[in-house]
């Protein structure tokens, strides 16, 4: 199976991170989203093990609960799968600063079964994705 990103749809980006799991990005297709009308997701190809990852949702903390949230907020994007059969793709955080300047991101390694995210910016060179 291939493991690459493709982008079949503006509005819509898929790949396989390995033999058994799917990564896909949804969101309405129009120019503005509110919170909750995207995603990041994976699961598995018998469509079990569900997992959001990224939300379209500036904050994610919830009032009256001391649970953590491992979904990230709508700054994070799906840059690639990886091709060495782990759960693992690669994410990285994008934004714009008070001048509206995009700032340099790092790229991170983001478990599709787990949540867990685990920077990669000690070892690599900081990038900037505009």
């Amino acid at each position: 199976m291939s493991s690459h990103v493709t982008d079949a749809h503006p509005a819509l980006r898929f790949g396989w991170v390995n033999d058994n799991r799917l990564v896909d990005a949804a969101s309405k297709a129009q120019y503005l989203l509110y919170d909750g009308e995207a995603g990041l997701f994976a699961v598995d190809s018998d469509g079990k093990n569900v997992r959001q990852l990224v939300a379209w949702s500036r904050d994610l903390n919830r009032t009256g609960t001391r649970i953590v949230s491992r979904v990230l907020t709508y700054e994070w994007r799906l840059s690639r799968t990886l091709d060495d059969g782990s759960d693992d793709v690669i994410v990285y955080r994008s934004g714009v600063d008070s001048s509206d300047d995009p700032y340099a991101v790092r790229p991170s390694r983001l478990n599709t079964t787990t949540g867990v995210l685990r920077d990669l910016g000690a070892d690599l060179p900081t990038i900037c994705p505009l």
